[in-house]
């Protein structure tokens, strides 16, 4: 579980604006990149909405 610390939420603001991604989609993505960069692990997102299928490739993620 990811805490929706403010450094999360303004990450996903960014993401949102970037990749053109809903609000929750954006908090999504934004948790699983932090996870992935503080644990130093290989986070994957798996959904059905195109956005965000495509937006974690567009950051580097799986």
């Amino acid at each position: 579980m990811v805490e929706a610390t403010q450094r999360v939420v303004e990450l996903a603001g960014d993401l949102c604006d970037l990749h053109k991604l809903r609000g929750m989609d954006a908090i999504h993505l934004a948790s699983a990149k932090l996870l992935a960069q503080e644990a130093e692990v290989a986070v994957r997102i798996s959904t059905s909405a195109p956005r965000l299928r495509e937006a974690p490739v567009a950051e580097g993620m799986a």
